[in-house]
Order: C-alpha cells, then structure tokens, then sequence
C-alpha cells in the first residue's frame, strides 16, 4: 500500500535523526511492496543460493563465500559497464547480488527496508557533480 512502511523501518528512520516530515517526502513516491511480491523475490533468493551452492560448492559457513561473492559483483558491474543495455547483465548482476544477500544472512524484505533507509537518506543529501563529472554527495555532520 503506498506512503505506509512498516513500524521497525519508520523508528530505524526516527532514531537516524530522520523527522517524520523527511520520512513522509520520501513515502509519498515509495510504494509498498505486497506480500506476494515479497515471498516471490524471497523464493527467487532461495532458487539462487541453492544453485549457487550446487554448482560452486556449500561452504561450511555461508560468509566464506563473501570475498569471491564481491569479486563476482564487482566483474558483474563492470560487465554492466561494458554493455549498459543489456538485461542479461543487469540480471548477472542482481543474481550476484541476491546470491550474497543470502550468503550474508540477509532475506529479501532486508534488502526492501535497508533501500527504503537509502532512499530516504540519499534525497536529503546534497548532489553535486565533481570536476570529473562523477556525481558526488556532501555528508551531513551527522551522518555515518
């Protein structure tokens, strides 16, 4: 349902020094995600944890995984980079992602509140493009 997000997320907000007018300015164009939608990602999660698992190995513990898992992410990005048009390597890369989602411990909805978080923090920030014409932000003396 759009403009509402769940408790947890809204007191993440609150004690990030976030104002209940921010955090409204940012729901206003954020839509909720149904349930179905949720469990639907998650499954897509599991499918590609259980086959990353088959086909490169079930590593005792999940996080040792990590290190090639932000290598591949990182090859997968700069593939991305090389073919910015291609759906195949923006899906290379969120299967990547999701894929370290898991190894992390981390479910889907995780993802959906940290984003949620990002967002907001990202449009109270200020913009600027740097002399090479990298987009750049300006921390807040209160951000980490």
């Amino acid at each position: 349902m759009k403009g509402k997000i769940s408790r947890q997320t809204k007191m993440i907000l609150l004690n990030a020094c976030y104002n209940e007018k921010e955090i409204q300015s940012i729901l206003d164009f954020v839509p909720e995600m149904t349930d179905k939608e949720c469990v639907e990602m998650q499954t897509i999660q599991i499918a590609i944890h259980r086959w990353a698992n088959e086909a490169f190995g079930n590593p005792k513990y999940k996080m040792q995984r990590m290190p090639e898992l932000c290598k591949s992410i990182v090859d997968e990005a700069q593939e991305l980079a090389e073919k910015p048009y291609d759906i195949y390597s923006f899906a290379d890369l969120f299967i990547t992602m999701l894929d370290s989602l898991s190894a992390a411990d981390y479910r889907f909805a995780d993802l959906m509140y940290a984003i949620k978080i990002k967002l907001v923090i990202n449009k109270n920030r200020k913009w600027y493009r740097d002399i090479d014409d990298k987009i750049q932000h300006k921390e807040k003396d209160n951000e980490s």
